[in-house]
């Protein structure tokens, strides 16, 4: 009797075993969760819903924990449609029996997609004067990348999020009447620190290119420091006035052909006003083409 007990108690275990490892290494795929899931984001932002295909779970028996995830889910935000790559978290088994909040981290992908539809997402979880300002200055551009969220026990979002990626063909409207087009960058964010790598774009036609820009959240206040390059290339003088209006009004100037390597440093508040500009430049001057074959200088070099 014994012996026949102990079998079937070596049978359960093997079984158990078993099934625990397939769900560790193999999982399954189904759409039971799927209004778990949607109800979860709900909780995180009411202005948002999912649309879910099947969910691939796996357990995690080391923490007591199950891996959701699931590919090209879309995020229906208002009348705005954002399409994933994939969504992945981990959701605590033990939270889930109770009834509480239940995420522990969320990783979201995004494929090609509108930026100012990643903008209005992430007004939707906190609206803040810099997102209200991004959403006024760009004009259109497109954003590939990833972020990932920490949540507390409230589900509170924990200051160690990370969001890194792309954005490409983006236009920019700033003041005095500048533009940039077809910006590119790499970016990758944390709190309060800003990186951006393999900066290009067109301003008022002029190309720049940046190996990096660095951003600091200083409370009221945003540092901003970095390379900018030009290569030789001729500029029409008049591209150049709306930026530097009075400075080169008065030189007869008509065209420029140069290059230059500037670094530069400067705060901004977060209504753009520009303190402690700071540019440290390095300018191979070509040609200057004048229009009259003069050129003034006197508010430059003045007559004592």
């Amino acid at each position: 009797m014994i012996r026949q007990i102990n079998k079937i108690l070596i049978t359960l275990v093997l079984i158990v075993g078993i099934i625990i490892l397939y769900l560790s290494y193999f999982g399954i795929k189904t759409d039971k969760f799927n209004d778990i899931i949607k109800k979860e984001a709900i909780n995180l932002n009411s202005r948002i819903n999912l649309d879910l295909k099947n969910i691939n779970i796996l357990l995690n028996p080391l923490n007591f924990t199950l891996n959701f995830s699931t590919e090209n889910p879309k995020i229906l935000l208002d009348s705005n449609q954002i399409k994933l790559e994939y969504v992945n978290t981990n959701i605590s088994i033990k939270s889930l029996i109770n009834k509480e909040f239940s995420i522990d981290d969320l990783k979201i992908s995004f494929k090609k997609a509108k930026l100012k539809n990643i903008i209005l997402l992430a007004r939707s979880f906190k609206d803040s004067t810099e997102f209200f300002l991004l959403d006024k200055i760009i004009k259109k551009g497109f954003l590939t990348g990833e972020i990932q969220l920490n949540f507390d026990n409230n589900g509170k979002i924990i200051d160690d999020y990370l969001l890194e990626g792309a954005v490409e063909k983006v236009r920019l409207s700033l003041l005095n009447d500048n533009n940039l087009e077809n910006l590119e960058f790499l970016f990758k964010i944390k709190k309060k620190n800003y990186q951006l790598t393999k900066v290009k774009t067109n301003f008022n036609k002029i190309k720049l290119s940046s190996p990096k820009i660095k951003i600091k959240d200083k409370k009221n206040i945003f540092y901003i420091e970095g390379k900018i390059l030009t290569k030789e290339n001729n500029i029409n003088v008049n591209d150049l006035k709306r930026l530097f209006r009075n400075d080169i009004r008065d030189l007869n100037l008509e065209k420029i052909n140069f290059s230059s390597n500037s670094n530069f440093s400067f705060n901004i508040s977060k209504h753009l006003k520009i303190k402690d500009l700071k540019i440290e430049s390095q300018v191979d001057l070509k040609k200057l083409y004048l229009k009259n074959n003069q050129i003034n200088l006197k508010s430059y070099f003045p007559v004592s």
